[in-house]
C-alpha cells in the first residue's frame, strides 16, 4: 500500500470516528432547563412547573422531552423532575430540585382592640390566638414583652416561621363621646304646630352612657318661617365633647307644593330608582313592571300574620285618570289646600308606578298601632318603606301616611328607614335650604 493510500484510510477512519462520536454523544442536541434548578413552594400552593427547552441546530425538540417524577404539594419534602431527551443512542437529561415547605407565618389574633384606651386602669390582658396552617393551635407558644405603650405577641413556629403583632395601649382618654340623635339629622314641623323635642342619646369609651349629660341648645319657634339648628353638646369625665346638630324647617302650606312649580316630565331614575313626587312627574300612559314589588308585598303581608297583625291592600296601582278623578274629588270636596297634602295630581302619584301600596288602615293613628308599629319596623326587609315618614312633611309634600309603602328594594329600604330619611333624602335631591 502506497503512502497516498494510507493516507486516505487514516482520514476514512478518523471521518468513522467522527461520525460515531457525533451519533453517541451529539455535542449539537441541546437540553436546558427554563428556570432554577433548585425551587421552593410552600406547602399547599399551586407547583407550576416551567419545564425545559430542547434543540438540535435549529429545530426545536421540546416537545419530545419526557418528564418524570412528581410534586406532592401537600406533603413536605424534597422532590426531582427529571427531563430527559432521546435522538437515536443520545440521551440528554437534567434535573430539577422542588422544595415543598412551610414558608407561611402563623396568624395572631388578638381579643379586643389593637388600641386600648386605659381610662387611667392598668390594662388587663384580653387574650390572643395562635394558628399555623401546619401546627395548628400555637397560642402557648406565644410570648408577649411590654415597651412602654406597647404590648408585642410574637410566636414561630416548627419551620422558624415568625409572627409579631402589636397592640397599643393610651393611657389617657382622649376619645370624644358618641351623640346619636333620635330621629332624622332634619326634621321639618308646620308653622305655629307644637314643637316636639326627641333628643339624644350619648356614649362615651370610658364612661360608658351619658346621655343624661347631653346639652341641649335649641331656640326652634314655630311661629317663625326658618330653618333652625338644634346642638347637642356632651362632655365625659376627662373633658372630651361631642357633639352632634339637627336642622328644624318650619314650613307652610306654599312649601310642600314648590315642587309644581318646577315639574320635571319623567319618567325619572336616579341611583336606578324611579323618582315620583310632586316636581318628578311620569307619562299619561305610564306603568311599571311592578311584579317583584306584588311578589314582595305578598311576603310582608304573610310575615304580618304570622306576627298576629292583618296587613290588607287597601290601593295598589291607579292609572293616570282614576288620580285624576281621585284629586279632584278631594278638591271639591275640600278646598285645594287640604287636596294637595293628601292626594297627587295626575302623574304625580307613585300608584301610578305600581310599586306604591295603601296597607292596613289609612289613618294616622294607624302608625301607633301594633300592626303599624311592626310594619315601620319590619317593611324594610322586605324592600319597602314608610314613603310619608313623620316629622318630613316639606321634604315629601305629603302629610304623614303610616300605611303608605313604596318598593325600593332590600338594600335601599334597609339604608332609609335605619337612618330615618325619606326617600328624596336618599336620591340627594332635597336641600333643605332650598
Amino acid at each position: 500500500m502506497n503512502k497516498r493510500n494510507i493516507l486516505l484510510a487514516i482520514l476514512f477512519i478518523e471521518i468513522l470516528l467522527i461520525a460515531f462520536v457525533l451519533y453517541i454523544y451529539n455535542p449539537f442536541l441541546q437540553l436546558r432547563l427554563n428556570g432554577s434548578e433548585i425551587v421552593k413552594i410552600n406547602i399547599g400552593s399551586e407547583y407550576i412547573d416551567q419545564g425545559a427547552k430542547a434543540s438540535y441546530f435549529k429545530d426545536d425538540l421540546t416537545s419530545k422531552i419526557k418528564i418524570e417524577g412528581k410534586v406532592d404539594t401537600d406533603k413536605l419534602g424534597e422532590y426531582t423532575l427529571k427531563y430527559i431527551l432521546k435522538r437515536g443512542d443520545t440521551v440528554r437529561e437534567v434535573s430539577r430540585k422542588v422544595i415543598v415547605a412551610d414558608l407561611a407565618s402563623p396568624e395572631i389574633t388578638l381579643v379586643g382592640n389593637n388600641e386600648v384606651v386605659l381610662c387611667g386602669k392598668e390594662y388587663v390582658e384580653d387574650g390572643y390566638k395562635a394558628i399555623d396552617n401546619i401546627d395548628g393551635d400555637i397560642t402557648n407558644k406565644v410570648e408577649t414583652k411590654k415597651e412602654s405603650n406597647r404590648i408585642i405577641y410574637s410566636v414561630t413556629d416548627n419551620s422558624g416561621n415568625k409572627k409579631e403583632v402589636v397592640r397599643v395601649l393610651i393611657p389617657g382618654d382622649n376619645v370624644n363621646p358618641v351623640i346619636t340623635l333620635k330621629k332624622s339629622d332634619i326634621l321639618t314641623f308646620e308653622e305655629n304646630s307644637e314643637y316636639k323635642e326627641f333628643g339624644a342619646t350619648a356614649t362615651d369609651n370610658c364612661d360608658g352612657d351619658i346621655s343624661s349629660k347631653i346639652e341641649i341648645i335649641s331656640n326652634v319657634d314655630t311661629s317663625k318661617h326658618e330653618i333652625f339648628e338644634v346642638i347637642y353638646k356632651v362632655k365625659d369625665s376627662n373633658g372630651n365633647e361631642g357633639i352632634a346638630k339637627r336642622k328644624v324647617k318650619i314650613y307652610n302650606h306654599d312649601d310642600l307644593n314648590k315642587g309644581y312649580k318646577e315639574i320635571i316630565e319623567g319618567p325619572t331614575y336616579i341611583k336606578n330608582i324611579l323618582i315620583v313626587n310632586k316636581k318628578y312627574s311620569v307619562p299619561k300612559n305610564f306603568k311599571a313592571d311592578n311584579q317583584g314589588a306584588l311578589k314582595a308585598l305578598k311576603e310582608l303581608q304573610n310575615a304580618a300574620k304570622e306576627a298576629g297583625h292583618s296587613m290588607p291592600l287597601k290601593s295598589g296601582y291607579r292609572d293616570y285618570n282614576y288620580q285624576k278623578a281621585l284629586y279632584e274629588k278631594y278638591k271639591n270636596k275640600n278646598g285645594i289646600e287640604y287636596a294637595d297634602i293628601i292626594s297627587a295630581h295626575p302623574g304625580h302619584s307613585e300608584h301610578q308606578t305600581g310599586l306604591a301600596f295603601d296597607v292596613g288602615i289609612g289613618s294616622v293613628s294607624f302608625g301607633r298601632t301594633p300592626a303599624g308599629i311592626w310594619l315601620n319596623e319590619n317593611c324594610a326587609k322586605y324592600g319597602f318603606i314608610i314613603r310619608y315618614p313623620e316629622y318630613k312633611q316639606a321634604i315629601t309634600g305629603y302629610k304623614y301616611e303610616p300605611w303608605h309603602i313604596r318598593y325600593v328594594g332590600i338594600e335601599v329600604a334597609t339604608e332609609i328607614m335605619a337612618k330615618e330619611i325619606t326617600l328624596e333624602e336618599y336620591l340627594g335631591i332635597y336641600d333643605i335650604n332650598n
